[in-house]
């Protein structure tokens, strides 16, 4: 029996905890794998915000599942999380208004870093092309992440750390049978 998933359910996905239906997104393959060939699309992704560890305590933060992966909370939980947001209005004002996870395209990083990292990838994301492939963002993303490594993990920071992520759209135009997809250039999205 096919669950049906729409936005607004809460889900459990591939990661612990419980997450939002946000959004919905599409991945496409890159290369031919097995029965998949390049452009065809792979997979129907939702985009999820979390809300809560599989403990139920109040957590933010985001990723993309394909749909086969998730499934609805039970009632037990959905009661859980009903109950947590009459007994803190504060925090579900705090989910409520944490609208990143919706500004987030077909394919992203999510990056926890210093805020004085921030101008450092935002720099480093205005330089890549105005249009790329998988394999090109995979790959700055890796070599970034080394020389954002090199830079700030020694240091100590008085400053907390930020949830931040850099995000693309894929080009619809781009998609087709027998091509790599192309993504628009990347943003930087600071969370609060």
């Amino acid at each position: 029996m096919k669950i049906e998933i729409k936005n607004g359910d809460w889900v459990k996905g591939y990661h612990a905890g419980y997450y939002q239906v946000v959004g919905f997104g599409a991945s496409y393959a890159f290369e031919d794998v097995g029965t998949s060939k390049k452009g065809e699309k792979c997979s129907t992704l939702a985009n999820l915000k979390q809300g809560f560890t599989s403990k139920m305590k109040f957590k933010l933060g985001a990723d993309a599942v394909a749909l086969e992966w998730l499934k609805p909370v039970s009632e037990e939980v959905l009661r859980q999380i009903e109950d947590y947001w009459k007994e803190n209005p504060e925090k579900k004002e705090i989910f409520d208004r944490w609208q990143v996870v919706e500004q987030l395209g077909d394919l992203w990083y999510q990056l926890n870093i210093y805020e004085e990292g921030i101008e450092f990838w935002q720099e480093k994301t205005m330089n890549l092309p105005k249009k790329i492939n998988y394999q090109q963002f995979a790959a700055w993303f890796d070599k970034t992440m080394m020389d954002y490594g090199k830079l700030y993990d020694d240091k100590k920071s008085r400053r907390r750390k930020k949830l931040c992520f850099v995000s693309t759209k894929v080009i619809p135009e781009s998609v087709s049978l027998g091509k790599v997809p192309l993504y628009e250039h990347p943003i930087m999205i600071v969370g609060d």
